[in-house]
């Protein structure tokens, strides 16, 4: 794989650790075998560049197998034509290179949204028209950390985007001064980004950490709002996540109710929409493990006991192949796939000696025509 490179700066390891996995083929990645079996007298070997790094988004392109975008915490926005042999920084046009999200209109893939700020703060949300080879502001100038991005499958305009006020900033304590006066929640717009109207907004939260949309029905979208810890020792109120749905494409928004999920202390939450099951099939990851729902999210059972899928504050994640509604992956400290439902969850693979224990993967299972 080769990069084409700009002054100063070095593609993560991770990102090409991260591009490389998204790259296999989808009957590779959905194997029942370990890649140890596929592969026995490979091993993993460092090919650089010679630093850490996350991705932390991803999206390809349905129908076409050789078209990827990733974005990093620092580095812009990345983008492949050739199946990953070679990656390009498209991004470098704007001046901000944190990115938390991306999104690839499914009616319009030369349409493309870009959400700023992660790893440090961000100036709202870019859109593409030529596949990213150019790039417009398309407004939310003041959300600082865009997290989420949701596009209408009929229409590139239609759009909905969750953000929050601190990014990765959920790490630090204390958290950063502006992290209870910062806009924040959820925004529609259906105009492309040419107006925008706030559509949840929850004061005593820092805002959405994930949200996602039955690929079934688009109507249907479920976000995670996010708590933060409060008080100090024995009245400490540890950080929490809520879950909310809407029914109306993003334009209003209701709490679940969430039986069997443990009341607090949940932390950063992730949630997924399995394909099929009329949207009644949801995975999510929070701190105390791997739940699922089959009922629209309103009762949960701990579907593993697996210490190892567990979600935390640095990263909350889980996926769902398009095609097969029992087939799950967390990323993790190691990359697991469940085939049963999220009973089990085995690694896909051992973590390769140069990531550490808190390394984090990303993954997206792409749809093929």
């Amino acid at each position: 794989m080769r990069l084409i490179p700009r002054p100063c700066q070095r593609l993560p390891l991770l990102a090409l650790i991260a591009a490389i996995f998204f790259l296999l083929p989808l009957s590779l990645i959905c194997a029942d075998r370990s890649a140890g079996a596929q592969f026995p007298g490979l091993r993993w070997r460092m090919i650089g560049p010679f630093r850490g790094g996350r991705v932390t988004a991803v999206e390809g392109v349905p129908g076409d197998r050789n078209t990827y975008y990733f974005g990093t915490p620092g580095g812009g926005v990345w983008k492949t034509v050739d199946g990953g042999q070679v990656w390009r920084p498209i991004f470098d046009q704007v001046p901000v290179a944190s990115i938390g999200a991306l999104a690839v209109a499914p009616s319009n893939p030369q349409v493309v949204y870009v959400g700023t700020g992660e790893q440090t703060r961000g100036q709202g949300l870019y859109r593409s028209t030529n596949g990213g080879a150019s790039w417009k502001r398309a407004g939310l100038h003041d959300v600082l950390f865009i997290q989420a991005i949701v596009v209408d499958p009929r229409n590139p305009n239609v759009v909905v985007v969750g953000g929050n006020s601190v990014g990765m900033g959920l790490l630090w304590l204390p958290l950063p001064r502006w992290a209870k006066t910062a806009n924040r929640g959820i925004f529609k717009t259906t105009d492309g980004g040419a107006t925008w109207k706030k559509t949840f907004s929850d004061d005593e939260t820092l805002g959405i950490v994930d949200m996602c949309a039955d690929p079934g029905n688009p109507r249907v979208l479920y976000a995670v709002v996010y708590g933060p810890a409060s008080g100090s020792e024995a009245s400490r109120t540890e950080a929490t996540s809520d879950l909310i749905v809407s029914r109306d494409e993003g334009s209003t928004w209701t709490r679940l109710q969430t039986r069997g999920l443990p009341a607090t202390a949940r932390k950063r939450m992730g949630i997924a929409v399995a394909p099929g099951n009329g949207g009644r099939r949801l995975y999510a990851i929070l701190d105390q493990g791997f739940f699922r729902s089959d009922d629209g999210g309103v009762n949960w059972q701990q579907s593993t006991k697996d210490p190892r899928v567990l979600g935390s504050e640095y990263f909350s994640r889980v996926f769902v192949d398009p095609n097969h509604p029992d087939v799950v992956y967390v990323a993790q400290t190691s990359l697991y796939r469940s085939t049963d439902g999220g009973k089990t969850l085995p690694p896909m693979w051992e973590r390769p000696a140069a990531m550490t224990s808190t390394s984090y993967g990303l993954i997206r299972v792409i749809r093929r025509a």
